[in-house]
């Protein structure tokens, strides 16, 4: 089985799965609603010191790092 790891770690361009979310009900929420859930496929579009750009889809979603750390994938 593959390791999973924080989204904020991925490196840019790189296809990956979505295998947890570590947040609260509210923060959890708010990422269904971008159509952030478990199971979904993420690619990492840029990842720099600061945001985190993904394309999930025909969508791109830029994120805090903050709010990327709570996000656990393994790589597809």
């Amino acid at each position: 089985m593959q390791q999973n790891f924080p989204l904020s770690e991925c490196k840019e361009a790189v296809h990956s799965v979505i295998h947890a979310i570590n947040a609260n009900g509210k923060t959890k929420a708010k990422l269904l609603g971008l159509g952030l859930g478990v199971g979904q496929d993420v690619d990492v579009i840029r990842n720099r010191k600061g945001d985190i750009v993904l394309r999930t889809g025909q969508s791109r979603i830029s994120l805090g790092r903050g709010l990327a750390e709570k996000i656990m994938i393994v790589e597809a």
